[in-house]
């Protein structure tokens, strides 16, 4: 027998946790992606300028090659941040709006 509930209230601190691990998983994939784009152009300043038949300069290397290193880091922090607010913002405002449009309905087995 399939039973229905209806969530007529979400803990806002349960679910920005559940939202901050999700974006860390995203910020990890994403500074993963980010950092190989990054690591991959290090080397065009200076195959660019080798093919212009120019003096190549390493600074434009060693700047990507950081970023590469830095998005890596920054990303899955700014996922827990974004995961955070995001839980607690979406919470509120569906305990808010649940009162006047019903809540979500769920079926358990």
């Amino acid at each position: 027998m399939v039973e229905k509930k209806e969530v007529i209230r979400i803990e806002p601190w349960s679910l920005a946790k559940v939202m901050a691990a999700i974006g860390f998983l995203w910020g990890l994939i994403m500074g993963i992606f980010g950092a190989i784009f990054f690591l991959i152009s290090s080397g065009t300043p200076q195959w660019t300028m080798q093919m212009a038949n120019t003096t190549a300069s390493n600074f434009g290397a060693g700047f990507f090659a950081g970023m590469g290193i830095l998005i890596i880091i920054v990303a899955p922090i700014i996922g827990i941040i974004a995961g955070l607010l995001g839980g607690i913002i979406s919470a509120v405002v569906y305990n808010i709006i649940v009162k006047y449009v019903g809540g979500v309905k769920l079926e358990f087995k």
